[in-house]
């Protein structure tokens, strides 16, 4: 099972790797669609924390 988990790892780095060669201009949706969520979310936390104390 984690030979799968560790192939299935390496397999989105290699889609990634030829993402980047392939447009810049793509990775950089990319990058912006899966990090401004968790950098959001994180700021939404920060927040409630701050609010809390």
């Amino acid at each position: 099972m984690r030979l799968d988990i560790h192939n299935g790892i390496c397999m989105s780095i290699d889609y990634m790797v030829y993402y980047i060669e392939l447009d810049s201009y793509k990775i950089t949706n990319t990058f912006l669609f899966f990090f401004y969520p968790c950098i959001y979310i994180l700021g939404e936390i920060e927040k409630t924390v701050r609010t809390h104390i």
